[in-house]
């Protein structure tokens, strides 16, 4: 943990989980700092939690629109979760994507040593054993 907060990524930030989770922090943002955000797509939700988090990096999927994005850290595509985490290290890690999108985030940020939220059920039906043992050995 860097400083006196933890910091945390949010992958999935626009979707159930992620607004969930950004809207729990909000009562508590004295104790944790939002560093990066990750979405599917730029949206107005997503333009809103990086007006309201400014957060240091924010990836997207999707390639935005011309003007969309204008003035953020953004990544862009396949490899962007990976790349946020391997950037920024965070200490938590909210993983809130869909399916198996952010498995290659999670193991990363597993061996970086963070402290990662799974919060959908594929990566570990579909990899728990590889899972469970990163998270032991780091």
């Amino acid at each position: 943990m860097s400083g006196d907060r933890p910091r945390v990524a949010v992958l999935g930030s626009t979707g159930s989980i992620g607004t969930q989770t950004l809207d729990l922090i909000s009562h508590f943002e004295n104790r944790f700092e939002i560093v990066g955000l990750g979405a599917g797509h730029w949206s107005p939700a997503l333009a809103a939690q990086v007006k309201r988090w400014e957060p240091e990096l924010v990836t997207v999927a999707r390639q935005p629109a011309d003007g969309e994005g204008a003035g953020v850290s953004l990544a862009v595509g396949e490899g962007a979760l990976e790349g946020l985490v391997e950037q920024l290290a965070p200490d938590i890690v909210v993983l809130g994507t869909p399916g198996l999108v952010g498995m290659s985030a999670c193991l990363l940020a597993l061996r970086q040593g963070a402290r990662v939220l799974v919060a959908n059920k594929e990566p570990l039906v579909s990899a728990g054993d590889l899972v469970c043992e990163t998270a032991k050995k780091y």
